[in-house]
């Protein structure tokens, strides 16, 4: 069903509800769309006509199936029929959208995504609603959060780009031809208007690319959330074809991409900040300050920033600047979008979103947004500023040319259309405008030449390959990449010589998509040469793309080790037996730190090579080791301890200059391979008095913690001679779930609730007795510390209840000792009912009180944070560092500030920048209201009935690392899980709020507040 509603709205400046934006001097903030012209705006863009087309929201939080089956939101088309800047008209476009997140107008038609992909919309009969849809582009999942597809962009080569998150795709050309990607990793796509072509221009494991913008040369820019896990950060990436970014944590979504070395750097770094929708501006309405500057809307801290671009190498850098604030807690900005006079509108959503928002616990439908204009005072923008005047139909491709270097950007763009459209018949006038003085003039001609794309277009572009000016020169480069112009082939060798590294990064793009491998000397060549990341990348890349394994064999002699290197990486991507283990492993001994280091980085990732991995480290240990040689050693111990003839060469040979706590770690980090005559280096090593050499061997017991290790652990931690940490540690590993505790140990565990020992080592011991069976008396004494247990602590003690004797004393002393506990309000009411009916009745019933007044905690928690707002005013933030840092409320057990901290919570080292103190207070009493993204629980459960429960901060292609809520990393392999389940719920407890006082939440906040 296609909708068809319009509405008139009243003058925006009588709304109820225009929110206050702060902007640099000499600029004006001017409300011109407000409700119920629009409500819950999200992305949006204009037409040649100056419609703004907008994605608007229902205002609804849904999954993916319940977004899928009601489809509540539209796109809605904005007016201004009286041309004074302000929108006084609104008329739904389309209806029946699950999630429309982008919009770009191309061609006649609005293309616009929204799961499972990209439309194409058309309003045939001229009445401004679509009365045509069609799915051009499928297959991208969702779950309803936002993190997904985003789109499109219309790049000036004439393809449509979009963004997918990491949420898995099967992508088919045409919707049903040949299979373009399937994976989980996100991506930036591309297509032809018409669908055909997609094609995956980059990628790797960020959660979710949000914006696109290019600027006149082509250079793509785009804003991510959750670049990378830890520290947590967002950024401005300067995307390349082929380039590889983190999350570095995601190693399966990693190994979906074709590597050229490292992970690609942004642009800037930028917190977490949420950042959404970004623009480039290309008028010159603003000034030379803010030419080449990106600006983009941050959704957690109520900003518009703006990054000023600085060519350094092949790529650029910035670092963000803020442009725009608003102070209301209920303003999200989501997009900035440049007008044709060349003020900027920026998009307000409103508070309605709270799927994975860290700022928003609960939605507030009634904050409903808004869309507003930012220009400077007085700017008078230029007349028929769109050249609506102009005779487009008529013009002659003369006439036409003549207006690709007009100061009115949209103009220039409509004027590219238009020659594109004429075709052949503009290609004489094109190749004439390539002799013109103006940049914008010749660098336009060069893209209309690429989107005509015929072969006289593309030997018009050629001519453009050795133009003075090196941007008009990357132009003519990218033409040759999008129309594969196999003639441009010896003029693109010529070009990887370049003054310019951006000439040469796309030189070498389109030399790789023609694979001509006569091109393959000179990449060689310019790879030997060092570079920046981005555009060692590009050459590398290129030699993969060709991928002719017998010109890049050659490269393996070349003199130069960087060439070396770029042919070894190249070939260890091609498919198929092409790279040997023989010169990879002499290049290991290489003096070129970055050719050693890429030599390992190959090596371990080819299990296959045992036999050659063995006869290198029996020859690299014979002697002393360097700190170089010590670390691939030490890599490719712990990569190939799995290959039997590593483990025969540890066996038959002691090798005594390979360091014992290098081989432990080794043992460490392989949980899926065991060798029974590692048994007596960790028994022996464990009873060692060297403290460094003991814990090495207790972090190797931990993997493999099955294998018969319990006496001799028990023993360690019983030793007094030993440190406290690690007699513990041994405890731990010693206790088994139901395992039976003695005496010494047992008052080892309590002590640190006695003695008010750190947060960390009250941890550690409550996991430890938590997974004991404690006897009668000892259940009946750890009830005496429980009333001084902090929160999470007190939720790990209550296990042990699960298990022993269940008499009525016990439960009387447990339920009156929880009473008492200021950290009762962390327990989730669920344990407390599980514990409580393994006790006689009435046990259950004399509790149900208790268990009562934590749920109505739960069920009042708008209430709750409202009190609290009032009763933790005026903290002071130095008071609240001091407290946090002492281990109050055990923030630390699980948060980092700076280096100091756990991390199985969010970094809060820059937490003020993105919430207020009712947000703060709202996580910490209720923490499973949101969960941020990357910190979801999960349920593992193996095969032998072990079940643990943490976040999931990485994983491999065989291993699951299970982060614990007492901060220890559990590799878990995954041939041996059963079932991993996410779970709805925070691993921090609730109720954080209770255990402090008000005094001492207030100091908290305001210190959680200063950090920026």
């Amino acid at each position: 069903m296609i909708a068809s509603a319009v509405a008139t709205a009243q003058p925006p400046a009588a709304n109820p509800r225009p929110v206050a934006i702060q902007v640099p001097a000499g600029f004006e903030v001017i409300p011109v769309a407000l409700p119920p012209l629009v409500t819950f705006p999200m992305l949006g863009n204009f037409d040649e006509r100056g419609r703004l087309f907008v994605a608007e929201n229902a205002g609804v939080n849904l999954d993916e199936k319940e977004l899928d089956a009601k489809r509540p939101s539209c796109i809605t088309m904005l007016e201004d029929t009286d041309g004074d800047g302000i929108f006084d008209r609104s008329t739904v476009f389309a209806d029946q959208l699950a999630f429309p997140m982008g919009a770009v107008w191309h061609e006649g038609a609005l293309f616009v995504t929204s799961a499972p992909g990209l439309w194409r919309l058309e309003d045939r009969d001229g009445d401004g609603r679509a009365d045509s849809r069609a799915l051009v582009a499928t297959g991208f999942k969702s779950n309803g959060n936002a993190a997904d597809v985003h789109g499109p962009f219309l790049h000036p080569n004439g393809r449509l780009y979009w963004c997918h998150g990491r949420k898995g795709h099967e992508v088919y050309q045409n919707g049903g031809g040949a299979l373009v990607s399937k994976g989980l990793g996100a991506r930036i796509w591309s297509c032809r208007p018409d669908g055909s072509d997609i094609q995956v221009y980059a990628g790797g494991g960020m959660d979710n690319p949000v914006e696109l913008a290019f600027n006149q040369e082509g250079e793509m820019f785009g804003t991510v959330n959750i670049f990378q896990g830890s520290p947590r950060s967002d950024a401005i990436l300067h995307w390349v074809h082929g380039g590889v970014y983190p999350r570095t944590d995601q190693e399966p979504v990693i190994a979906e991409f074709k590597r050229t070395g490292d992970l690609l750097p942004p642009v800037a770094f930028i917190g977490h900040v949420a950042p959404a929708g970004i623009a480039l501006p290309r008028s010159e309405a603003w000034g030379a300050d803010y030419r080449n500057n990106l600006l983009y809307a941050e959704f957690n801290t109520h900003r518009i920033m703006r990054v000023p671009l600085e060519r350094t190498g092949a790529t650029y850098r910035g670092a963000a600047q803020v442009f725009a604030t608003a102070a209301d807690s209920g303003v999200h900005f989501t997009d900035v979008i440049e007008d044709a006079d060349g003020s900027l509108l920026v998009i307000d959503t409103g508070a309605w979103f709270r799927r994975g928002c860290p700022t928003s616990v609960v939605s507030r439908p009634d904050i409903t947004g808004g869309i507003y204009r930012i220009r400077r005072i007085g700017a008078r923008g230029p007349a028929d500023p769109r050249g609506n005047a102009i005779a487009w139909t008529a013009s002659s491709p003369e006439a036409l040319t003549a207006l690709l270097g007009d100061p009115r950007y949209v103009v220039r763009d409509r004027a590219v259309a238009e020659l594109v459209k004429r075709g052949a018949a503009a290609v004489p006038a094109l190749t004439t405008a390539l002799e013109n003085t103006h940049y914008l003039v010749r660098s336009n001609a060069v893209w209309a030449l690429t989107r005509i794309g015929s072969p006289a277009a593309q030997s018009a572009a050629r001519r453009a390959l050795p133009d003075h000016d090196a941007r008009i020169r990357e132009v003519a480069c990218q033409s040759a990449f999008i129309t594969s112009d196999s003639h441009a082939a010896e003029a693109l060798i010529a070009r990887l010589g370049d003054d310019s590294p951006s000439v040469q990064r796309e030189a070498a793009r389109a030399l790789g998509r023609l694979r001509n491998p006569k091109a393959i000397p000179a990449l060689g060549a310019a790879a030997a040469i060092p570079h920046d990341p981005i555009l060692t990348h590009a050459l590398i890349y290129a030699l993969i793309e060709i991928d002719s394994p017998a010109e890049t064999q050659a490269l393996l002699n070349h003199r130069e080790p960087l060439a070396r290197r770029a042919a070894m990486i190249a070939l260890d991507a091609s498919a198929g037996e092409k790279l040997g283990a023989a010169p990879v492993f002499a290049a290991l001994r290489d003096q070129e730190p970055a050719l050693r280091s890429a030599a390992l980085k190959i090596a371990v990732r080819h299990p296959e090579w045992g036999r050659a991995a063995a006869d290198y480290l029996a020859t690299a240990v014979a002697g002393t080791l360097e700190p170089a040689a010590k670390e691939v050693v030490a890599r490719l111990v712990a990569a190939f301890l799995s290959a039997q003839e590593v483990r025969d060469w540890l066996r038959a040979s002691p090798a005594p200059a390979l360091d014992p706590v290098l081989l432990l770690d080794a043992i460490a980090g392989a949980p899926n391979a065991w060798d029974e005559s590692w048994r007596e280096l960790l028994a022996s090593s464990l009873r060692s008095p060297d403290t460094h050499r003991a814990q090495a061997a207790l972090r190797a017991i931990a993997t493999h913690r099955q294998r018969g290790f319990s006496a001799l652990l028990q023993d360690v931690g019983r030793d007094t001679s030993r440190p406290a940490a690690m007699r513990v540690a041994a405890l731990r590993l010693a206790t088994g779930v139901g395992t039976e505790m003695d005496a010494g140990s047992f008052d080892l565990l309590l002590g640190p609730f006695v003695v008010g020992g750190t947060p960390d080592a009250r941890l550690q011991a409550a996991t430890v007795l938590a997974e004991a069976k404690l006897n009668r008396a000892q259940l009946l004494k750890l009830t005496d510390v429980m009333p001084g247990a902090g929160p999470v602590e007190l939720q790990q003690l209550l296990d042990a209840f699960q298990r022993g004797p269940a008499d009525a004393e016990t439960a009387a002393r447990l339920l009156g000792q929880l009473t008492k506990s200021p950290g009762r309000w962390g327990v989730r009411p669920q344990t407390l009912q599980a514990v409580f009916l393994r006790f006689p009745p009435p046990a259950h019933e004399n509790a149900g009180p208790l268990i009562a007044e934590i749920m109505n905690q739960n069920a009042a928690k708008d209430a709750r944070v409202t009190e609290l707002e009032t009763l933790a005013g005026g903290g002071d933030p130095a008071r609240g560092r001091a407290a946090f840092f002492a281990g109050t409320g055990a923030c630390l057990t699980c948060h980092r500030v700076g280096d100091t901290g756990g991390v199985l919570g969010p970094d809060l080292s820059h937490i003020g920048r993105i919430r207020t103190s009712r947000d703060l207070l709202e996580a910490i009493s209720f923490p499973s209201a949101t969960i941020a993204r990357g910190y979801e629980a999960f349920q593992v459960t193996t095969r032998d009935g072990n079940s643990l429960l943490g976040t999931i901060p990485r994983e491999t292609s065989d291993t699951v690392f299970l982060l614990t809520a007492d901060g220890r990393e559990n590799p878990v392999p995954r041939a041996t899980i059963t079932k991993q389940e996410p779970i709805a719920m925070s691993l921090m407890p609730p109720g954080l709020d209770r255990a402090v006082e008000p005094k001492v939440l207030a100091d908290l906040v305001a210190f959680l507040r200063s950090l920026q």
